[in-house]
């Protein structure tokens, strides 16, 4: 997804220190994002035991295997990357561009905090989805539980 961003690295020499400190920001903030996708991947791994049951087969987790307490800290990281994300686009768009390179540079690199940035709300709007689902079995399962 960002692999242009290695383009850059043989040019670095070529940029000034404050694009390179930029770039290295947005490379950090990507490898956050990778491993946030990792850990969602994990967890919708883990969740789907429960959710791949058929009404009948929901039982009750026990609490301290309640997934949903995972599932609002990934939701909160996803949060806090997406404000960076912000945060950096916001730099990106307020820092002077004065060499075609930097210029080139610079829109490179806001252009693909922009894809993060979508990437994110479809994230978001992908874990919510998975967050009703959830809340669905789990009070299924909770209800159940109440009759027996």
């Amino acid at each position: 997804m960002f692999q242009l961003l290695r383009k850059w690295q043989r040019r670095s020499q070529e940029l000034p220190e404050d694009i390179i400190d930029y770039k290295h920001q947005c490379e950090q903030l990507v490898n956050k994002y990778e491993t946030l996708l990792d850990q969602i991947s994990q967890y919708m791994q883990t969740e789907e035991r429960i959710l791949g049951k058929e009404q009948a087969e929901v039982v009750i987790p026990p609490p301290q295997d309640t997934g949903i307490f995972e599932l609002l800290a990934i939701k909160g990281e996803l949060l806090r990357i997406t404000e960076e994300c912000d945060k950096l686009m916001n730099k990106g768009f307020r820092e002077p561009t004065i060499a075609p390179l930097q210029k080139e540079a610079m829109e490179l690199l806001i252009s693909q905090l922009q894809n993060l940035r979508q990437y994110s709300d479809q994230i978001e709007e992908a874990l919510l989805d998975f967050e009703e689902k959830l809340m669905e079995m789990e009070e299924l399962a909770s209800t159940r539980g109440l009759r027996n």
